[in-house]
């Protein structure tokens, strides 16, 4: 996307990205709907504070989100490549 390349389930760590961009530091999480269960959000935003602390930036997107808005979740993707591209100048 946008030039850039995308590894799927990148090992980081004892964890696993569903989509990483190694040159941008950037990795995507794609939730099923175990995700809203209350002990797996708590998981997740510790996960998502432990990836944060190696440097990495990533979104997540619920599975229904990618289903029903896949051009929005896209948009979203290719705003946050830009950001992270601006950032790197």
């Amino acid at each position: 996307m946008e030039g850039e390349k995308f590894r799927r389930q990148h090992p980081i760590k004892k964890l696993a990205l569903d989509f990483y961009c190694y040159k941008l530091r950037f990795g995507i999480e794609l939730d099923g709907d175990y995700h809203s269960e209350r002990s797996q959000i708590f998981y997740d935003k510790d996960r998502t504070e432990v990836l944060e602390n190696y440097n990495l930036h990533i979104i997540r997107f619920e599975n229904q989100e990618v289903i029903e808005g896949i051009e929005i979740v896209l948009g979203k993707i290719r705003e946050t490549l830009l950001t992270l591209r601006i950032d790197r100048i």
